[in-house]
């Protein structure tokens, strides 16, 4: 089988999408995508026909896609990449009868409240949590969990809500804020794990995971964005040690089998703390913020993205094809902005083979959706650099923020990385 002629329907055109795009298109798929902006999304204005619905709701992307197929379009497959958007991947590929994860697994892994029993259920270890819709709950959930701990909506993405909090009055006060972002009016009150946290990216074939990708996740601002989270990037690959790297792989197994899930992909929200392995959240789909189109790939040799692809479509992937060819160290580094429109981006020259750079863009979107926004902050730029060693990788991730924040203005620096600009912190 080949992946040439078929046409796959992307739900999502954000601009973490188009690298996928792009690789489906240079392995001669057709690409429709499904966006909430078909006019002014990133797909759309990479030249990629685009269709109008909200990639959050699921329905709505049925009815679209049916339409198409009534005026001749036919799919081969379903997919999305670079927007968490898999229960609505799940319904379409349902109800079109193409290849996908159970609409009912799909919902569990995204909705924090499912998921936290799903795991539990399975005795697989994760932090204490509770649901709470009133203060009351709220109040009553805090005698066991204690502080520090986190505020998250129950049922929404990303990290809008999400706080992390010390005491009785900080989660009063932030406990409203949180039950704004969740459909259901439902927040998760969850013990926080102060330990090394990591991302895990696994792909199903036949029901069994193989884990493509592992990479930490850093909080190096933490101290000043709280009690908003934010992470500012990642390296990869990592290593938990023999030890927890066989109770990762019982975890998925695990997962796979409680999910129903034949093919497809994991991702992982991994912490550890004294020498324990546990799982924050999870996901049926792979990871944005290019650890799938270019982190991991770039590490490891792996074409994560003709995988997910093939996944789509039903065609065989061979395990052989999910073990990592090469072994290079990179680190992912974020710049953040408060005010994005003040910004004056300057990314400079450079020499690649020299300084390690492997991937750099600007991450300023030009409309009203343009915005990026992760809490109070925005992302405004990302870079991936490569190294022989992590500590390399690292540094020459760091020197590229550095000549960046040199000639651009308006960039968001904590304190003690002020790094030349004036800083603006964010916590009280």
């Amino acid at each position: 089988m080949t992946l040439r002629g078929k046409t796959i329907l992307f739900i999502g055109g954000g601009r973490e999408t188009v690298p996928a795009l792009d690789t489906a298109r240079d392995l001669g798929v057709e690409v429709v995508v499904i966006d909430g902006d078909a006019v002014g999304c990133d797909a759309a204005r990479a030249g990629y026909r685009c269709l109008q619905a909200s990639t959050y709701d699921a329905q709505s992307c049925v009815a679209v896609a049916k339409l198409a197929e009534s005026k001749g379009r036919k799919f081969d497959g379903v997919t999305s990449v670079g927007t968490d958007c898999a229960f609505t991947v799940a319904v379409v590929a349902s109800e079109l009868g193409l290849p996908g994860v159970p609409p009912s697994s799909a919902l569990i892994a995204s909705n924090k409240a499912l998921l936290k029993s799903f795991l539990l259920e399975r005795e697989i270890m994760t932090p204490l949590g509770a649901t709470c819709m009133q203060l009351e709950d709220l109040d009553r959930a805090l005698v066991t969990i204690g502080f520090p701990c986190i505020l998250k909506p129950a049922d929404s993405r990303g990290s809008r809500g999400v706080f992390l909090v010390r005491n009785i009055d900080e989660a009063r006060l932030h406990f409203p804020l949180t039950l704004r972002f969740s459909p259901t009016a439902t927040a998760l009150v969850e013990q926080y794990i102060d330990g090394l946290q990591y991302s895990s990216e696994s792909v199903v074939v036949n029901g069994e995971p193989f884990t493509v990708g592992l990479s930490t996740r850093n909080y190096d601002f933490l101290e000043w964005t709280r009690p908003e989270i934010v992470e500012d990037g990642g390296s990869l690959p990592a290593a938990l040690g023999e030890k927890l790297e066989n109770q990762l792989a019982h975890d998925l197994a695990r997962i796979a089998a409680g999910l129903s899930m034949q093919n497809g992909t994991i991702k992982g929200d991994l912490v550890v703390k004294n020498g324990e392995l546990l799982w924050i959240e999870l996901a049926v789909r792979a990871s944005g913020g290019y650890l799938a189109t270019h982190g991991i790939p770039l590490s490891t040799g792996i074409d994560l993205v003709q995988a997910i692809l093939k996944i789509a479509v039903g065609e065989p992937i061979e395990p052989a094809g999910l073990v990592a060819k090469s072994r290079q160290y990179v680190c992912q580094r974020y710049l953040f902005s408060l005010c994005p429109d003040d910004v004056q981006l300057v990314i400079p020259a450079s020499n690649s083979r020299s300084s390690g750079l492997l991937f750099s863009r600007s991450l300023i979107l030009e409309g009203p959706n343009g915005t990026n926004a992760v809490s109070a902050l925005s992302k405004v730029a990302v870079v991936i650099t490569g190294g022989s060693t992590l500590a390399e990788a690292e540094n020459r991730a760091r020197d590229w923020v550095e000549k960046v924040a040199e000639v651009s203005t308006g960039l968001w620096f904590p304190p003690n990385q002020a790094l030349g600009v004036e800083p603006s912190g964010l916590a009280s």
